[in-house]
């Protein structure tokens, strides 16, 4: 009887589990190598997870601290660093109290790097500063020299420009001694980056010329032509620093022949936008010349008195004084009376009125940067909002399908607007401007046999009756404005059409603006549009120059850091946002992005404040739900997380989030709708990672 009872027992064991049985860590790690040389990374990521977790459930803490240490390599290759971050710091964790150093020494500066990449500099430096002993110790010079080199970076990207010079000054020795060509051309032009910052032109321009003379003697590569596009682009960014925009046209232009000629596409917007803007400025006269001349020598100086170099500080202001002599006074020139645009604006209670004055205020001065941008952006801002109250009211209407479709066709979002498009049209064929929207999305998508259709579709709508007064009537007769305050308390359809009149005035106004001569607001609006378009790089370079002319636009402050948070460059970002939750302190954007840069930072319990205040002052900001859940993950807190997790699901494009909820309902004991959480984040991670392969090729 006992006997019958442990069998009946080790059957129900077995009916429990399904009949499997545990996978085989080894065989895993094995299995996913393979499927990783072969660049299978979704495959290989799935097989190292279910390793990961036999080898957890076994015991077998090395082959766990292996699994940990390539499944970082896989996130960062597909793009979620900060799983990465979270494999790398568990495998690191794993050697250290295996006694494992061969393993951390590498592990070490892998982690770093992405740290680097995720604007985190000083937790770089904590880990390459453990490893350099490690592989001095294993005589590795190569990741020795590695090291060198990310220390170098991340003294740069904490703007600490000595202490880079030492650290790469060690690594180009080794480098040298080593036969390490690549590394050498690395080190060779951040140490040209370190000398701009210190003011060290000439010294910068050797080191760029060195750095660019080791790529022109190596066999050509693609890798290679990147290196020579990079380092003629810093070239050209330094000429321009000097006040010598002609020269750096020279340079940004050899950057943008060898990207095409070599077929380094991803190269090509930057270099063309940097030689844009130095065409703008070497297209000024004699006078215009001097002034940047001036101006590039009192940067000069500043950064040689802020780094104590003395000696050739004196050189530089003997010539600058020679140069302020000879131009005579010509060179600071009067500026005109600035307009008061909040005096002007004073009493206007509604967009409607403040719009209006706006408008007469164009027409007695039309070309007033100042007052198309202003004009363009609160249009902008009426089109939000009636997109917004469609949202909130009228969600399940074909009006806001429609809306939003050409809301996402206004972002270069096409995937997303056809989709919405389509399902309007389906619904109600009858809304004019949805079939030519339509056509425009086949059209970006590749379904070009489609277009001609929809555009017949939409002829055949012909002309409304317009026996009362609508705001389509008003749109459609080309009175946009007049449509404007006739939707202005209307149902679903009066404010879709209310939006798409906002959408068209706001963009007359921006092309009036964008046809006019250089000024700061047209690098503004230019900065808007590449962020809005995705092209994170462009916009950075377009808000600097909109600064650059502006230095006082509290506004464009803002969107600069959220700029360099939109590039991850969270060193360059704080001081800017710090600078302005001074003033105003209750801004919820501003707290969000301290939030996410103290997050960026490792400084999760310094984030929480500010991501709780965002939230406090928006309640529908997701971003900052987001934010916060990944932070009470990051820290253990799973209870606290889970309202902001269920609350920023829509955001998820990657599963992540789906997958971060099902774990903290499984440890906070609720089983209800994980396998659904589950099945979701597959869906969505295969999803990501199909379009991320797409956009590959």
């Amino acid at each position: 009887m006992t006997r019958f009872l442990r069998v009946l027992a080790a059957l129900l064991a077995i009916l429990a589990t399904g009949w499997t049985q545990a996978p085989d860590p080894n065989a895993a790690l094995e299995r996913g190598l393979r499927a990783f040389r072969q660049r299978e990374f979704d495959t290989a990521l799935e097989v190292w997870l279910d390793g990961l977790d036999a080898a957890e459930n076994q015991g077998a803490t090395k082959l766990a601290g292996s699994l940990h240490g390539n499944l970082g390599v896989v996130y960062g290759i597909l793009g979620d660093r900060n799983k990465a971050i979270e494999h790398f710091e568990a495998a690191l964790k794993i050697a250290r109290e295996s006694g494992d150093r061969a393993g951390l020494k590498n592990r070490l500066n892998n982690v770093a790097g992405l740290y680097l990449r995720m604007g985190s500099p000083e937790k770089a430096l904590e880990r390459l500063r453990e490893g350099l002993p490690l592989a001095r110790e294993a005589g590795d010079h190569n990741l020795e020299c590695h090291i060198l080199a990310n220390m170098g970076k991340a003294h740069l990207a904490l703007q600490q420009d000595r202490e880079a010079e030492k650290a790469l000054r060690a690594g180009l020795a080794v480098a040298a001694e080593n036969n390490l060509t690549e590394l050498k051309i690395h080190i060779l032009s951040n140490l040209g980056v370190a000398y701009t910052a210190m003011g060290n032109y000439p010294q910068a321009l050797s080191h760029f010329r060195m750095a660019i003379t080791t790529e022109l003697k190596q066999p050509k590569s693609k890798k290679m032509a990147a290196l020579l596009i990079r380092d003629y682009n810093r070239l050209g960014v330094l000429a321009r620093d000097m006040g010598d925009p002609q020269a750096a046209v020279t340079f940004h232009r050899s950057a943008l022949e060898k990207a095409r000629a070599a077929g380094v596409i991803e190269k090509i917007p930057a270099s063309e936008q940097l030689l844009k803007l130095a065409q703008s400025e070497a297209g000024g006269g004699p006078e215009a010349m001097q002034r940047l001349q001036i101006a590039g020598l009192k940067r000069m100086l500043t950064r040689l008195r802020n780094h104590d170099l003395d000696t050739v500080a004196a050189q530089v202001e003997k010539e600058l004084r020679d140069l302020e002599s000879a131009a005579g006074g010509s060179v600071e020139q009067a500026a005109g009376p600035k307009l008061d645009l909040e005096k002007e604006l004073t009493g206007a209670k509604t967009k409607i009125e403040v719009v209006a004055r706006l408008e007469k205020l164009v027409e007695t001065d039309p070309k007033n940067p100042t007052l198309l941008y202003e004009l363009g952006k609160n249009y902008e801002e009426i089109a939000a909002e009636a997109l917004a109250s469609m949202r909130k009211d009228s969600a399940d209407s074909t009006y806001y399908l429609a809306a939003a479709g050409e809301d996402h066709l206004s972002r270069e979002e096409y995937d997303a607007a056809l989709p919405l498009l389509k399902q309007a049209a389906e619904k109600e064929p009858v809304i004019r401007g949805v079939w030519e929207a339509l056509a425009e999305a086949y059209d970006h998508t590749g379904r070009r046999d489609q277009v001609l259709p929809a555009l017949e579709a939409e002829r055949k709508l012909g002309q409304p009756d317009c026996g009362a007064k609508t705001a389509e009537c008003e749109f459609l007769a080309g009175r946009p404005l007049e449509a404007l305050v006739v939707a202005e308390n209307g149902c679903a359809e009066d404010r879709y059409w209310r939006f798409r009149a906002a959408g068209m005035l706001s963009e007359q106004a921006f092309s009036r603006l964008v046809d006019l001569p250089r000024a700061p607001e047209h690098y503004a609006l230019k900065a808007e549009l590449e962020r809005r378009a995705g092209r994170t790089r462009d916009a950075l370079e377009y808000w600097k120059e909109a600064l650059r002319l502006e230095p006082d636009n509290r506004r464009w402050k803002r969107e600069l850091a959220a700029s360099y948070c939109d590039n991850q460059d969270w060193v360059a970002a704080r001081p800017i946002v710090e600078e302005l939750l001074e003033r105003t302190p209750d801004s919820s954007t501003l707290n969000y992005l301290e939030g996410e840069i103290l997050w960026a930072l490792e400084r999760l319990e310094e984030a929480i404040p500010f991501l709780t205040k965002s939230l406090e002052l928006d309640p529908g900001n997701r971003k900052a739900d987001a934010m916060l859940a990944r932070t009470y993950v990051r820290l253990g807190q799973l209870k606290q997380a889970i309202p902001h997790l269920e609350r920023a699901l829509p955001l998820d494009k990657d599963g992540s989030l789906h997958y971060q909820l099902a774990r903290a309902y499984r440890v906070t004991g609720r089983r209800e709708g994980v396998s659904e959480l589950l099945a979701k984040h597959r869906e969505l991670r295969q999803a990501a990672a199909a379009a991320q392969r797409e956009a590959g090729h």
